[in-house]
């Protein structure tokens, strides 16, 4: 399971970088759904997670989106 952790984050170049940020919000993603959970149990106010859990999920929309597009000729 190591092995393959490392191998994954140990890529060289802008691709290590993309796949590190992917994960990243994947991983706030679980995050702010777990604690929107929480918000539904009224275990914390709904006003506070339900924001956090749209911009994590704005964020990755907006990751997603704008790396492969043209930027122009250089």
């Amino acid at each position: 399971m190591f092995y393959i952790l490392q191998k994954y984050f140990l890529m060289k170049g802008e691709t290590a970088v993309r796949k590190y940020t992917l994960f990243l919000l994947i991983l706030f993603i679980f995050f702010s759904f777990w604690i929107n959970i929480l918000g539904l149990m009224k275990l914390i106010p709904i006003l506070i997670t339900s924001p956090i859990l749209f911009l994590s999920l704005f964020l990755l929309l907006v990751y997603l989106n704008g790396r492969n597009t043209f930027r122009g000729f250089h």
